[in-house]
């Protein structure tokens, strides 16, 4: 929608199902393809631009048994008919890709055996299309055909990427009331050159359906194996409701992964739990009520002469007042209601009794978004173990990129993989130039060609120094104006210059810092090159050259040898005509 993301100061319109041609209609206009295009209509005056990325479905945990036929619908297409092998994954996943390969020229997705039981058959749209699987007729149970052919059926929206310039700040918000989560993204500074992935949002628990926490098996970083979230990792969450599990905390969750990130390379960061109401109400209730937040009783004064504004800025006050106790802030939004987030990444319950305020209205927490969480926000008793509970997210950071697939239990029934919002694929890294909508894609950037091989190159991203550049311009900017900003004529003025060019010495000496690795990995590539090199002449050397020493004391020998040998004869000769001589006489 428009308004849901803001990219550098500049609202983004809405996503239109006219910008995909290549989705089926009913789901184009939420498609990666709808999305950046929306992006790039403001590219002019963001300076930020979106490249689509493929997309990929998950697939499912096969199981043996009884052979199943069923015909599929991709993306609208009909497949052939699927037959399994009895008792045979690896054949049955053989049948099922030759069957959806046949109508890819049609749906634009190629199915790939991915060779393993616990993960199926993945489905793959590399120009980033939606995929629409849906199994059209089938011969049994839903479950039993996801298990016989290792797909799982849904809607599935593909990725995509924000690129800038050099240097070129990425600042992600959204406008007040709206959801940046419905672009797929999350809010925050994304100016350093880093590696991001925001798992997505998780399910609202209830008692009924509390939620599983991250199991050994249901995770792999860069071909690492994550442990198992434990509980021992947050002693903050609150216990009393049964719906918020310790173990199945965002916090909990960070933490098991960075007990391994000096392997991975990847670290993890909480993104708190949340939520937004709406609607503050000033009925006929007065006096203290008591609203529980983590289990914390909040008392708030309610008078039945407030403004909505004025009760949900009460209640914000009151909640704020325990945030030690209870870990949660609270603000006003534009909405009219209260919005809430765990400051660490802690689980987030609410409740209220229900004796004495008939509706969560009366608090500006009615019409809750995330939408399930409104039965959490709902009367109970003081005591209430039913509430529903709102679970954080996770940050994957790196300053390589780095691959997320599921671990060893795949995508069958034991695995946690997409219940905790993560999603497999390659995060980050440099966008390919054919694809790339900057101009120039590679402002600033210098390679050097360090070996006898393609790709053996050392980049460094060269900042602008210029008055107008991104380094320098909180100083040099104003320059060239008929009336200067920064100037030293009073003392808060001289101390205001003061403090921005701290602040631009820091990004200066941070980007020498850069230049002066790329030197000594230059040096140290020089010094690896000259090495080898020296080291193939004294081989070459001794392969081509004469050994003059050898051969010199070859031939003296070979010609003392001649030598003795003529003299020797010349005795013998001699001696022959001393005989002769004789005889004469």
């Amino acid at each position: 929608r428009t308004g849901d993301l803001v990219i550098n100061g500049v609202t983004i319109p809405e996503s239109l199902a006219s910008d995909d041609l290549l989705s089926p209609l009913a789901s184009a206009s939420g498609s990666a393809i709808a999305i950046a295009a929306a992006i790039n209509k403001k590219t002019s005056e963001t300076g930020v631009a979106a490249v689509v990325n493929e997309t990929r479905s998950t697939g499912f945990g096969m199981t043996a048994g009884a052979a199943v036929t069923g015909v599929l619908n991709i993306n609208g297409y009909s497949t052939p008919e699927i037959t399994t092998v009895v008792n045979n994954l690896s054949e049955s996943r053989r049948e099922v890709v030759a069957a959806i390969n046949f109508v890819s020229h049609l749906t634009g997705v190629e199915a790939i055996d991915t060779q393993n039981d616990q993960q199926g058959v993945v489905l793959v749209a590399k120009d980033g299309r939606n995929i629409e699987l849906q199994f059209e007729t089938i011969d049994s149970t839903e479950s039993i055909f996801k298990a016989r052919t290792g797909l799982n059926p849904g809607v599935f929206a593909g990725s995509y990427a924000l690129e800038s310039r050099v240097e070129a700040p990425v600042l992600l918000e959204a406008e007040d009331g709206f959801d940046i989560s419905r672009a797929r993204l999350a809010a925050g500074d994304y100016q350093q050159n880093i590696s991001r992935l925001v798992s997505a949002e998780r399910t609202v628990a209830t008692s009924a359906t509390p939620p599983e926490g991250l199991s050994a098996g249901d995770l792999s970083i860069n071909g690492i194996a994550i442990p198992a979230s434990r509980a021992a990792d947050d002693e903050v969450s609150s216990t009393l409701p049964t719906s918020s599990v310790a173990s199945a905390s965002a916090k909990a969750i960070a933490a098991a992964v960075n007990s391994v990130s000096g392997q991975t390379g990847v670290t993890a960061e909480v993104y708190g739990a949340f939520v937004e109401g709406r609607d503050a109400a000033t009925v006929a209730v007065s006096g203290n009520q008591t609203l529980y937040v983590n289990g914390t009783a909040v008392t708030v004064s309610m008078l039945t002469t407030q403004t909505a504004g004025e009760r949900a800025q009460a209640v914000a006050d009151a909640i704020n007042l325990k945030t030690g106790l209870h870990g949660v802030e609270a603000g006003v939004n534009e909405l009219g209601g209260v919005t809430l987030s765990t400051v660490d990444g802690r689980n987030l319950s609410v409740w209220f009794n229900s004796t004495a305020v008939a509706n969560a209205s009366e608090f500006g927490l009615a019409s809750t978004y995330p939408e399930s969480a409104v039965s959490g926000i709902a009367g109970a008793s003081a005591s209430t173990a039913t509430a529903a509970t709102v679970y954080g997210r996770v940050t994957l950071v790196s300053s390589a990129p780095f691959t997320v697939s599921p671990g060893a239990n795949g995508y069958n029934t034991d695995s946690n993989f997409e219940e905790l919002g993560f999603q497999p694929g390659t995060f980050g890294g440099e966008v390919d130039e054919a694809t790339s909508k900057m101009t120039p894609p590679r402002t600033g950037r210098i390679a050097f060609q360090v070996g006898a091989s393609a790709g053996q190159l050392i980049t460094i991203d060269l900042a602008d120094f210029g008055k107008g550049g991104p380094i320098t311009s909180t100083i040099t900017g104003d320059v060239d104006n008929a009336v200067q900003t920064n100037k030293i004529s009073t003392r808060d003025d001289a101390s205001a210059v003061l403090s921005k060019l701290d602040a631009v010495m820091d990004k200066v000496n941070a980007t020498r810092a850069v230049m002066g690795a790329v030197m000594n990995r230059l040096q140290y590539a020089m010094d690896t090159l000259s090495n080898a090199s020296m080291n193939q002449a004294a081989s070459r050397s001794q392969i081509e050259d004469a050994d003059y020493a050898r051969a010199s004391t070859e031939l003296a020998k070979t010609q003392l040898m001649q030598q003795a040998a003529t003299a020797v004869l010349a005795q013998a000769n001699q001696s022959q005509q001393s005989v002769l001589q004789l005889l004469q006489g």
